[in-house]
């Protein structure tokens, strides 16, 4: 299969909200299903094995960050670090 395949089917999921790209800084945007996805969470990107992990739940309090005069419409929180397994 082409590596033009592979994207060309991506972008058609995509469009179709089967999948939504999760974006880990510094590289190529990774995949996740529409309907994990739906559920706001957040990601842990292992740094030794490169897999990402769903985190549940969020912080909050992030509207107390903004600048005066500024509104948060969305955010994303990507954790970097090493995962159990790399721990050990």
């Amino acid at each position: 299969m082409s590596r033009s395949t592979v994207y060309r089917n991506l972008r058609a999921l995509e469009d179709a909200r089967q999948i939504h790209a999760v974006s880990i800084p510094g590289q190529a945007p990774r995949y996740e299903l529409a309907r994990a996805a739906a559920s706001h969470h957040h990601h842990f990107h292992c740094q030794r094995c490169d897999r990402v992990y769903e985190l549940e739940g969020c912080p909050g309090g992030l509207k107390g960050l903004l600048p005066r005069g500024f509104t948060l419409e969305d955010h994303t929180i990507v954790l970097t670090g090493k995962c159990g397994a790399c721990v050990g």
